[in-house]
């Protein structure tokens, strides 16, 4: 400023500030990016356990109107009317049912898709 006039050059701002406040920005929706996808991923993950332990419940029901713990498939469960409907796991995928040695087993394939890696969630475990 000379003489209480504005020259040309100190009117805006230069490319490299704007370019900084942009790269702040970004750091900063980037960090809570990411803590919000986690935070989604772990409400999946809670979400797939309700649900386990919500199936697990109308098995108990199941067994003590049917004398046996293990319906051959969840669709029994429906037939029965102790269901509506089975529940998907947090990923929008099919809870698996088995029966070992008598007893219940529900797992999802958890987060990747793919059965027998460490992200599965298996009751009993």
């Amino acid at each position: 400023m000379q003489n209480g006039r504005i020259t040309i050059g100190e009117l805006g701002m230069t490319l490299i500030e704007i370019m900084v406040v942009l790269a702040i920005i970004g750091l900063l929706v980037g960090g809570v990016g990411i803590y919000a996808m986690k935070a989604f991923g772990d409400s999946q993950e809670k979400v797939t356990r309700q649900r386990i332990e919500h199936i697990r419940g109308a098995l108990g029901i199941y067994a003590l109107n049917h004398g046996s713990a293990c319906p051959q498939s969840l669709g029994e469960l429906r037939t029965k009317e102790i269901i509506t409907k089975a529940p998907n796991d947090g990923w929008d995928r099919e809870i698996v049912f088995e029966c070992e040695n008598g007893k219940p087993v529900l797992h999802s394939v958890g987060r990747d898709g793919r059965d027998g890696t460490e992200d599965d969630i298996r009751e009993p475990r």
